[in-house]
């Protein structure tokens, strides 16, 4: 078995919500080496959800806990199924290996137990989605869905100034140059005003809050990933705290909301980040390797 293993789509497709195939086997081992932080910044889809997730597979499996693992086309992590892996039968199955999703408790106790001794995805994100899902009821899919999910209608409505055209007849010509419209805020957007909220009174509220968690002598986690950086002073505070970040370059839109753009090479000195990989033309297989040969020349995982 080589460390690079080929993505593959699983004949099983579990979600931890529902009651695990067969019981999770926890392995209790303890952390090696020192912590690390490292984080991947870029737009939105551009790939550092299915990075992350990626490198949780390569940790487990280097480390000898788990005996394979896979990617789908999705970008979502697959793991064998305990026990039924077979290297004489063939294809073990798979399930689906959602790190959002924390509602299983014998998952839970798996995640608690096996993987995030040794590697963890922290989000600058989870607190405001916490409170976008316990304050104003966003679904999960809403939250943590596909970009189609996220772009869906939140039943939560802002009014919004729209210019109009003035009218060349100056007997029908008003003195108004817009009007204000009642405008449903899709997931996102709506998530985006609730950030903007509680940024415009400490713009550091988040990555502050993340560092936090990471830096307390009770976390040890080894390999800890923030999936979700996006902004120059995140990019920073996280530097500033021993990290190394990683910018995904795919860009699926114009979308030049503060949020998507502000570290577009444009507008942000690249030479800030640790690596910047160019990854529009490139399969979810070729860009993960591509971080683990990186990450793994660094001596981290």
């Amino acid at each position: 078995m080589t460390n690079t293993v080929t993505a593959r789509r699983p004949e099983v497709q579990y979600s931890p919500v529902e009651a695990p195939p067969v019981a999770l086997e926890s392995t209790q081992i303890e952390p090696v080496g020192p912590k690390r932080l490292l984080a991947f910044a870029g737009r939105k889809q551009a790939g550092k959800d299915s990075a992350a997730d990626y490198l949780h597979g390569l940790k487990l499996f280097r480390m000898g806990i788990i005996e394979d693992f896979g990617m789908d086309d999705d970008g979502r992590l697959q793991l064998p199924i305990p026990g039924e892996y077979s290297k004489e039968e063939g294809t073990p199955e798979y399930y689906i290996a959602d790190f959002y999703d924390l509602r299983n408790p014998a998952w839970l106790a798996y995640l608690g137990e096996t993987v995030w001794p040794h590697v963890r995805k922290l989000c600058l994100a989870t607190p405001l989605k916490a409170m976008c899902r316990n304050l104003l009821n966003v679904d999960h899919d809403g939250l943590y869905g596909t970009n189609e999910c996220k772009s869906a209608g939140s039943g939560f409505y802002k009014l919004a100034y729209e210019a109009v055209a003035k009218s060349k007849d100056k007997k029908k010509a008003s003195s108004e140059e817009g009007i204000w419209v009642s405008k449903e805020l899709t997931n996102r957007d709506l998530m985006r005003e609730v950030a903007l909220f509680f940024t415009s009174v400490y713009d550091d509220v988040f990555v502050d809050y993340l560092i936090k968690v990471y830096q307390d002598e009770d976390y040890t986690t080894s390999l800890t990933i923030i999936p979700d950086v996006r902004r120059p002073n995140e990019i920073e505070r996280i530097k500033q705290a021993g990290g190394r970040v990683i910018k995904l370059d795919k860009k699926i839109d114009e979308d030049e909301h503060f949020t998507e753009a502000s570290i577009d090479a444009r507008v942000y000195d690249q030479s800030k980040f640790d690596a910047v990989i160019d990854n529009s033309q490139m399969s979810i297989f070729d860009k993960n390797k591509e971080i683990a040969d990186l990450v793994t020349s660094w001596g981290w995982i």
